[in-house]
């Protein structure tokens, strides 16, 4: 996979001043972000397969089936098989708001006149997996990159991934549950069952280009720090290192954590975001310098 290196970087810099009398020795405390802006390298995508069954084995057993199908599926769309990971199966959890939703979507049942043989039916396990996968994007400009990665998502979702149950007796209202489904995976940021989002890998060197400019901006506040009280400024004293991990917030991966039970992966060796201008390597220092 080629790396595309975007070489624009910029500071954020926020002033938290403050002036301490330390065993007789006056300090200057000031925070300081560096932030590198990576080019995207790929498109990234997550979806879920399931699989019921009347125990766990039976939904185990057939949403392996199901899993090596998509895995060859996703090799046909160009994936290689290193770019593709597979959470470990879990069990479906009911969201409160998704039932309430299909419950909505589905039509009365007041004047329905209930039969005295009616039995409520055993309810089937459902096994789930997550699987995220990347395709490589290879163009160099914010416009050709959005528009090569709109193709993509084009081919991703007609490639049969993803398919609906077929509906059984006595499944009259599947359509609406798949509706009222679908419905809610738009307002949880999916396309047609898939979290889209771009990936650009993350390298020492970006770090160590993050604090340089961290520590620049440090320098600069603390330099303003030490004229505002008559002084001039001396040796490093203390430094505080955090970053941002790159991964998207809870609420980005609110549909799989709460209602599938599984989780996205946010990419361990690199940055996700759901725009192209969000892939960023940021890196905050808290430093804290003498003053003469």
């Amino acid at each position: 996979m080629k790396i595309l290196w975007m070489a624009s970087s910029m500071i954020l810099a926020v002033a938290a001043l403050a002036t301490a009398q330390e065993a007789g020795s006056p300090t200057v405390t000031v925070k300081a972000t560096g932030k590198v802006a990576k080019a995207a390298t790929a498109l990234q995508f997550t979806f879920q397969l399931s699989a019921k069954g009347d125990d766990v084995a039976k939904a185990a057993e057939s949403l392996e089936t199901k899993q090596k199908a998509a895995v060859e599926l996703l090799k046909t769309l160009g994936v290689t098989e290193k770019d593709i990971v597979i959470t470990p199966p879990s069990l479906e959890k009911k969201d409160p708001n998704m039932v309430r939703m299909m419950r909505q979507a589905r039509p009365s049942n007041r004047l329905k006149k209930k039969k005295d043989d009616d039995k409520p039916e055993k309810e089937q396990v459902v096994v789930i997996v997550s699987l995220t996968a990347r395709l490589p994007l290879l163009s160099k400009t914010p416009a050709a990159l959005f528009v090569e990665s709109e193709a993509l998502k084009e081919k991703v979702k007609s490639g049969k991934l993803i398919e609906k149950d077929k509906k059984e007796a006595g499944e009259g209202d599947e359509e609406e549950a798949m509706n009222a489904r679908m419905q809610y995976q738009e307002q949880q940021g999916l396309e047609d069952g898939f979290l889209f989002v771009f990936y650009a890998p993350s390298e020492p060197k970006d770090v160590d280009a993050a604090l340089a400019k961290a520590m620049e901006g440090a320098n600069s506040l603390a330099q303003s720090g030490a004229r505002a009280s008559g002084r001039t400024l001396g040796g490093t004293k203390n430094v505080e290192i955090s970053e941002s991990d790159g991964s998207m917030s809870q609420g980005r991966n609110y549909y799989y954590q709460q209602r599938r039970g599984g989780t996205v992966s946010s990419s361990s060796d690199g940055l996700v975001s759901m725009t192209l201008d969000g892939l960023e390597v940021e890196m905050t220092l808290t430093v804290t310098f003498g003053l003469k």
